[in-house]
């Protein structure tokens, strides 16, 4: 900070440096050129005399030596137009390069022969084409938009983990995180300021509804990727569990304000029809844990977490815990979280889950896996997706959602991302103020998942407005 005094130039004393540049710093922290000259060692530099510094003018003086060097320039690939057409596509995967190849492919080949056509498309591609190859959300939010026009397709699988230091701050090369699929933000009411959502990806009318289904795997290499697809195609497979009508509840301890195990008993009711009802319905409740007098007061908790991983080992199609939630823990005792989840091994019949908690779905942490992230991406049993709040949530609203979705899909036969498109779609219809449960609600895994059950309704392929009533 140099002060002015209203002259009309500053004059600064070089010291003998090489001055190639010298630049003013706006209120809106934007570099401006100014004129200058040199002569003697003495730098003298024009300031603009209406300046709104009020006598303070803020330069900066640049020498040859102070310019950063780009380690590398690229410049955006043309992309040929059949590589981004999706005009007899069903199902679009966007995946970061360095995760395509045959194991992706393999999954592109089960839905292939489920009757969906899928097709992979290279996210750089699209940066290439939208976005002259910087890697922004909104380029691939742009090209489903103009793809939805002509194309009838009714899912996306977004493939590739991102973090919130997309940029990399205090980091080098031995822990910069890993960013591959970029994420959107939005802010909301309360405290929820940075929900890392999916909805603005298949928003094509900006009313802040979801206009397709979409899920993401947010793997980060190659080993990840293959972990996730052998669940996925287990999901798939012919004979496997996915109709098995088998589910585990997990209740959380109550508090002042909510009682998580009659919550759990309203979901246990929201399950199938009357006449043809889920059959294997396990709960696990810490309240009644915590009542029963057969239990040694000190090995409470390890009977819970010891009951869950059972439950979860019998291979469950569904599994639902209503409760508290922290990116890393499920319950404010902890009754999940990674160790206990590193005892999962239903290989060959992961679970559908469905956490109603806070965090349950947050993936962005840069050094620290998250529990949805050892969950799906980093266990070979587990979850083979999970779909919840990703930040701070209500647990009315965990509820209110968890119910429909599971009669969604366990009644009516949808497919996991058409039940949450649904959902999301009349919650944002009878009130946008509800615009938060709209953003948090996050998918990870694969939105063609179902129970195996007939539909009885198909979601239309083109929305009216949502806004309208």
């Amino acid at each position: 900070m140099i002060e002015r005094s209203g002259a009309s130039s500053i004059s600064i004393q070089t010291e003998g440096a090489e001055v190639s540049s010298v630049y003013a710093l706006d209120d809106e922290h934007n570099l401006v050129s100014k004129a200058f000259s040199v002569k003697g060692g003495l730098l003298k530099v024009a300031v603009n005399s209406n300046s709104s510094q009020r006598g303070l003018a803020k330069l900066m003086v640049v020498s040859d030596e102070a310019y950063s060097q780009p380690a590398a320039i690229y410049s955006a690939s043309s992309t040929e137009p059949s590589e981004l057409d999706l005009s007899k596509t069903d199902y679009v995967i966007i995946a970061d390069a360095s995760l395509r190849g045959d194991t992706l492919q393999r999954f592109v080949t089960r839905q292939n022969e489920l009757g969906r056509r899928a097709k992979v498309v290279s996210s750089q591609s699209i940066y290439d084409a939208y976005s002259s190859g910087s890697a922004l959300p909104q380029a691939i939010a742009d090209y489903l938009a103009d793809q939805a026009d002509s194309s009838p397709y009714r899912y996306v699988l977004l493939v590739g983990g991102h973090t919130y230091n997309y940029r990399g701050y205090n980091t080098d090369q031995t822990n910069a995180p890993i960013n591959l699929i970029p994420s959107f933000y939005r802010a909301t009411e309360g405290i929820t300021k940075q929900i890392p959502t999916a909805v603005p990806f298949v928003d094509f009318d900006n009313d802040g509804s979801p206009d397709r289904a979409i899920g993401r795997w947010p793997v980060r290499d190659l080993d990840q990727l293959k972990l996730v697809v052998d669940k996925t195609l287990a999901w798939h497979a012919d004979g496997s569990h996915k109709d098995s009508k088998t589910a585990l509840f997990i209740a959380d301890a109550k508090d002042q304000q909510n009682n998580f195990s009659q919550s759990t008993h309203r979901l246990m009711s929201s399950l199938g029809l009357e006449l043809d009802p889920w059959q294997q319905l396990s709960p696990v409740l810490l309240d009644a844990i915590l009542a029963d007098n057969s239990i040694s007061s000190g090995e409470k908790l390890n009977y819970t977490r010891d009951s869950i991983v059972d439950g979860v080992n019998q291979g469950p199609a569904l599994t639902v815990y209503s409760g508290h939630g922290a990116p890393g823990v499920w319950g404010r005792q902890a009754l999940v979280y990674g160790d206990v989840s590193k005892r999962f091994d239903n290989v060959s019949a992961p679970t559908l889950m469905v956490p109603l908690a806070c965090y349950t779905t947050y993936y962005e942490t840069p050094n620290v896996k998250s529990l949805p992230e050892v969950l799906l991406t980093d266990t070979a049993g587990g979850a083979v997706a999970i779909t919840g709040a990703a930040l701070l949530s209500r647990s009315g609203d965990n509820e209110r959602f968890g119910r429909e979705l599971l009669e969604k899909m366990s009644v009516s036969g949808l497919d996991l991302g058409t039940a949450v498109l649904q959902i999301k779609q009349e919650i944002h219809r009878i009130s946008p103020r509800h615009q938060t449960v709209v953003y948090n609600w996050v998918t990870l895994g694969d939105p063609t998942l179902s129970f195996g059950l007939p539909a009885l309704e198909v979601a239309p392929l083109v929305d009216t407005p949502k806004n309208e009533h």
